[in-house]
């Protein structure tokens, strides 16, 4: 195994000639067989995940293991560096013609990169796959882009709400019993909240933000409402359909009746701090927490989702695909299937924390730590990441401001989302 670092290097090239050269497909390159003799077939393998020293042992061991398995292929690492340089790399190595064969790559990255035409259409391989089905749907489902699979998930990093227990013994709430419907949030949350003689509230009920920039907390309420926000299979934008505007109206009540503190997401999430006695919060997170306080322990629970409709989470995801460019797809995904390899999956899990997702992994990762890792999988199981499409950016853009003027009054929810989808849908047309 050779290890390339910073072999790709990023060129300042413009997104209209980006857009030209990534949808070159090499679909008439002769396909060559795996070889078993001597002469070895050479795949380039590109991550952001070996970033640290443990990782990169971690990864020259797991190419190592896959090179003894398959005498007849060797594979170089190329090193991503950080996550969000991820598709700026991947620009230039088009430009340079060094694309890399297989490559593990935020959510994000992949949702432009298939746009592009850039991944192989994985559906003949996942065909044949005899352990496709001990793999999560979701990490399957993940992979498509407008119905095709050129990707599978991998990595996935759930939200989950978070609650205080000993919150809700002083309301007179059963703390086994967390809320699992909007209904029952509502009705908590009006138990929970705390406000002073001012009328201020002191603590939250259920956390809403004024702002939310990363927009997962409006988009799995209109998951849950049933709305799927992009419907990349027929290019549609959905965020100012009626499921879409319940789920706003929903969250707005939080607001009005003073049931959440006033804040802006990812700076101080009141869940976190005590001053709230829901909200929903990331995995690691909520494990640093308990490492940092084990006493909190007995104070905090977790539930995995909602139900409005529908039950939705949402899971970021780095998935892994395979080049159009890639000159042996055949080698390149037998290395594709050994990173899902249930030993090397749980390696990783015990190594660094990832999360399985194999079927036949879960009942082991959740016997880790029953309570926390039972909401984690159930998570997993219903949770989907930001859409995946070419043009997300956009949307996310006016979404965005969408949520702000709503939050902060300035608009009605059907009125906000219906001017930040014709704003997107207008940016959009004059693109094409």
């Amino acid at each position: 195994m050779k290890r390339g670092i910073a072999l790709l290097t990023a060129g300042l090239m413009t997104v209209s000639m980006l857009a030209g050269c990534g949808n070159q497909k090499a679909s008439g390159i002769q396909q060559e067989p795996v070889r078993q003799d001597k002469e070895q077939v050479h795949l380039t393998f590109l991550t952001t995940e070996a970033g640290d020293e443990q990782r990169l042992e971690y990864y020259e061991k797991l190419i190592a293991n896959f090179e003894s398995k398959n005498p007849g292929i060797t594979v170089e690492m190329l090193l991503g560096g950080d996550w969000q340089d991820m598709d700026t790399k991947l620009n230039a190595a088009m430009l340079s013609n060094t694309y890399p064969d297989v490559i593990l790559c935020p959510l994000n990255t992949f949702a432009q990169r298939a746009a592009l035409g850039d991944f192989t259409d994985l559906s003949p391989y996942l065909g044949d796959w005899k352990d496709k089905e001990d793999i999560f749907d979701a990490s399957i489902n993940i992979g498509k882009y407008q119905g095709i699979s050129y990707g599978i998930g991998g990595f996935p990093v759930p939200e989950l709400v978070m609650y205080r227990k000993d919150y809700f013994e002083e309301a007179g709430l059963d703390p086994s019993k967390p809320p699992k419907t909007w209904d029952e949030l509502y009705e908590y949350a009006k138990k929970l909240a705390v406000l002073d003689a001012s009328g201020n509230v002191e603590r939250g009920g259920f956390d809403v933000p004024i702002s939310d920039p990363n927009v997962t907390l409006m988009e799995v309420f209109m998951r849950q409402a049933g709305n799927v926000i992009i419907d990349s299979e027929k290019e549609e934008i959905c965020i100012d359909q009626e499921s879409a505007v319940k789920a706003m109206e929903f969250l707005k009540k939080f607001v009005d009746e003073k049931l959440t503190v006033t804040y802006q997401r990812g700076t101080d999430d009141p869940v976190v701090s005590g001053k709230s006695a829901m909200g929903i919060t990331y995995l690691d997170t909520a494990k640093k927490m308990l490492a940092e306080d084990p006493s909190l322990e007995e104070k905090i629970g977790f539930f995995p989702y909602l139900n409005g409709g529908e039950e939705a989470s949402f899971t970021g995801y780095r998935v892994m695909a395979i080049s159009e460019t890639c000159k042996n797809k055949d080698a390149a995904w037998e290395f594709a299937k050994y990173f899902y390899d249930s030993d090397e999956m749980w390696e990783r899990y015990e190594k660094f924390g990832n999360i399985p997702v194999r079927k036949s992994l879960s009942d082991k990762y959740v016997q880790e730590n029953p309570e926390l890792n039972k909401v984690v999988m159930q998570c997993v199981e219903k949770g989907t990441g930001r859409p995946v499409s070419g043009w997300v950016s956009i949307v996310t853009k006016y979404e965005v401001q969408a949520y702000e003027e709503i939050m902060n009054g300035v608009k009605e929810p059907e009125q906000a989302l219906k001017d930040a989808a014709e704003a997107a849908r207008a940016e959009l047309d004059a693109q094409n």
